[in-house]
């Protein structure tokens, strides 16, 4: 695709660490077949910026036109356009400085395949048509009108980006050889004209016009090859919206069909003229009786004055002044790279281009008063109003079971483990249970429900949340009490410790995640970037990095340093329940109420760019509750709502085999650290331990099944050492124990 890196042109040099021009390249950001984006500082001022590199080599003779048309671009100024800054030429590679901002994009935003309501998206285009009015009315066409160049910015404003530099479009030679998505995007969204060297003002309203298109129907008017799409832009009608969106009026499909017609002397007179018939369209669909008038009477016929075919030119060099860039802002942090771990991938990038997002706002530690606070009273166990987690926990969706793969099943018998332990005594919070062979300690310190657990990465303590409100640290020997962290608002779900043991990360219903010192309870940093509630958290292996799942369909990865989002996933149709990286820090599994397990890419490789989808597991008929990868990172097991965990490959999702060994929805899942077991959690009150692997090979025999809890299990997880287990469950306790 047009993110995978060119093999025999400059554009395989990452220029990191050098400088160009006045600038230091800190990071890549993005690649793509004619530039590579980084994060880069002036060094005189130490302000950050983007700075875009180009792949090309400029022709000599066009370095002076390459200068002025950059200078010339810098003098748009203009709210919705995203700032150029300064620009230069070095040994004929062109690079253009630009505003760091950090955003998302629209292609980003959108899903193709998947029809949008128009009202979704005409926030966004009045403020499109204001930008691209303005720089056509300052002698520009934007020329690449398209979702990936449509930002929104911290503030959710848009932002217009990746202006055509007609000195670079010269330069550039087309490869011989286009794969389909490359011919798409180069394509896609072209204007008639403009593949025949004539582009004009209203060539960028030809582009937006499809990218409204895509937004209604799911998919682009045009497919196929290089030869096909250019003869279907040119001479072929799109088809009919109303294929896809039957209850579109009709007049709205006119005013989208008026702008994408062949001739652009037939187009609106101005983008703005456009935007504005759309918009007066929506607003008498949005009444039901001028809806149904407009329904059933003629398409409206727009007037089409004649739009002059000249090109509009670059204003002269001479009148670009460049203005000293204003301070950086203080909130603006820079996206920090992720460090995958050594031997499987080399680390090659942090966020990528598509990925920016903007860094939330950070909130200023609680007072020692405010964690001190007693929690509020949870509600009694009989009481008629439960949490919304705890209902929706007792629901199993049904859903057609989409393709998980072949279905195998290895039913090779091995030996039992062997663990050891001493058992502790007990303390006030704590108790032995003999009625379960194995139990080491029952920790009594939640007087509601506990949702999640783990262990330190020492093994001499466990970790615990709970519906009431807290986190609570407890010696794992002695089960004493050794910290209680009070600083959330509303019942905790999630929590993880870091590897290098000095922080915790909780999440839960007041939509926070929480970073706070493992030893003092102080907090850290606490993050506010998601709009619902946060089901889980997951640390990247070198304690970095927080990737964060929630209700708002997001998976989230953002830096706990400064709080900067380095990514967001979006492509799950349902909340996300369940986030785990890779050991190898390069990919991160999720799970969610759609029913699917997703792995996405945190780097850029050959095969994916950054925040790509490397598979879509469709296994389970119901929510997927926990994901956990194997060790050694070849295997993810998924639990869910259906009853069952699923293990299956986590380079292609293939299933692997399925156990079904609970009678009721599996919460959780957690591999032994040695890769040999699995242990899961379920409603039935049960965790069970089963063989994991054997000989490269997966097998379901169960092992060992615990019966300690008279209630849900909703938790469990390995110590370092892989002799314990601790569990969670809505009888109120942690319980350790071990197999026996």
């Amino acid at each position: 695709n047009m993110m995978n890196e060119p093999k025999n042109n400059a554009g395989t040099i990452d220029r990191t660490g050098q400088q160009m021009g006045n600038y230091r390249l800190i990071s890549s950001l993005e690649l793509d077949k004619y530039s590579r984006m980084y994060l880069a500082e002036h060094i005189q001022f130490k302000q950050q910026c983007i700075v875009k590199v180009w792949q090309v080599q400029l022709k000599q003779e066009l370095v002076d036109s390459f200068l002025s048309q950059a200078q010339a671009l810098a003098q748009l100024v203009q709210p919705h356009i995203l700032r150029v800054r300064d620009a230069g030429v070095e040994n004929l590679t062109p690079f253009l400085a630009m505003d760091y901002t950090p955003h998302i994009t629209l292609q980003q935003r959108s899903s193709r395949g998947i029809p949008r309501p128009l009202a979704s998206i005409l926030p966004l285009l009045q403020p499109l048509a204001e930008a691209l009015q303005y720089a056509h009315n300052n002698g520009f066409i934007h020329k690449n009108a398209r979702p990936r160049n449509i930002l929104l910015d911290r503030n959710n404003d848009v932002l217009l980006s990746n202006f055509s530099i007609a000195a670079i479009t010269q330069s550039e030679q087309q490869p011989n050889h286009l794969r389909a998505e490359e011919v798409t995007e180069l394509l896609g969204y072209m204007a008639p004209e403009q593949m025949q060297g004539k582009a004009v003002p209203a060539s960028d309203q030809y582009g937006l016009a499809v990218v409204i298109y895509e937004w209604l129907n799911g998919d682009l008017p045009f497919h196929g090859s290089y030869g096909e799409m250019v003869n279907q832009h040119l001479h072929v009608q799109p088809p009919s919206l109303h294929k896809k969106v039957p209850t579109l009026p009709s007049a709205i499909e006119e005013v989208i069909f008026t702008a994408l017609a062949k001739d652009p002397h037939q187009r609106f007179s101005s983008i703005a003229a456009f935007i504005q018939a759309l918009q007066q369209e929506y607003s008498k669909a949005s009444s039901p009786v001028i809806a149904q008038r407009v329904a059933s009477s003629a398409p409206v016929a727009y007037p089409r004055p004649f739009f002059p075919s000249t090109g509009v030119g670059n204003p002269p060099a001479q009148q670009a002044v460049l203005t000293p860039p204003p301070p950086v802002p203080a909130n603006a942090a820079p996206i920090i790279p992720i460090q995958a771990a050594p031997a499987q991938y080399a680390p090659v990038s942090p966020a990528s281009y598509p990925q920016y997002a903007p860094p939330v706002p950070v909130t200023p530690a609680p007072s020692a008063e405010a964690r001190n606070t007693p929690p509020p009273q949870p509600k009694a166990k009989g009481s008629a109003t439960i949490s919304r987690r705890a209902f929706v926990a007792g629901l199993v969706g049904v859903a057609a079971l989409g393709g998980g793969g072949a279905w195998l099943a290895f039913s090779q018998r091995l030996s039992a483990p062997s663990f050891a332990s001493n058992a502790p005594n007990a303390s006030a919070n704590q108790s032995t249970n003999p009625n379960q062979q194995g139990t080491i300690l029952v920790y009594h310190g939640h007087p509601a429900r506990v949702d999640a657990v783990a262990w330190s990465p020492d093994g001499k303590s466990i970790v615990s949340a709970s519906d009431d409100h807290t986190v609570q640290i407890c010696d794992a020997q002695t089960g004493a009490t050794s910290l209680t962290y009070r600083g959330h608002a509303a019942e905790v779900y999630a929590l993880s410790w870091s590897p290098d043991g000095k922080y915790l990360a909780s999440a839960g219903a007041d939509k926070t995640v929480q970073v706070w010192d493992a030893v003092t309870g102080d907090s850290f940093r606490t993050y506010k970037g998601h709009s619902d509630q946060v089901n889980a958290v997951s640390w990247s292996s070198d304690s970095k990095l927080i990737a964060s799942g929630s209700d708002d369909h997001t998976v989230q990865v953002w830096n706990i340093t400064n709080g900067a989002v380095v990514m967001i996933y979006s492509e799950h149709s349902a909340g996300v329940l369940a986030v785990a990286w890779s050991p190898d820090n390069t990919r991160i599994a999720s799970g969610s109420w759609d029913n699917t397990v997703k792995a996405f890419s945190t780097i850029q490789t050959e095969s994916f760019a950054i925040g790509g989808t490397v598979f879509d597991y469709r296994g389970h008929t119901a929510e997927v509750y926990s994901v956990a990868w194997s060790p050694d990172g070849k295997h993810i097991a998924s639990a869910s709502g259906d009853k069952v965990v699923q293990v299956g490959s986590a380079v292609n999702g293939a299933t692997l085999f399925t156990y079904t060994g609970h009678s009721d929805v599996v919460h959780a899942v957690s591999w032994s650290p040695n890769g040999k077991y699995l242990a899961s959690a379920s409603a039935d009150s049960t965790v069970q331990l089963w063989q994991g692997q054997s000989k490269q090979k997966i097998t379901r025999q169960k092992l060992f099944t615990y019966r300690g809890h008279s209630n849900a299990v909703y938790a469990v997880a390995w110590s370092p050492d892989g002799k314990r287990l601790a569990s969670a469950s809505s009888d109120n306790t942690v319980q350790e124990w071990r197999p026996v």
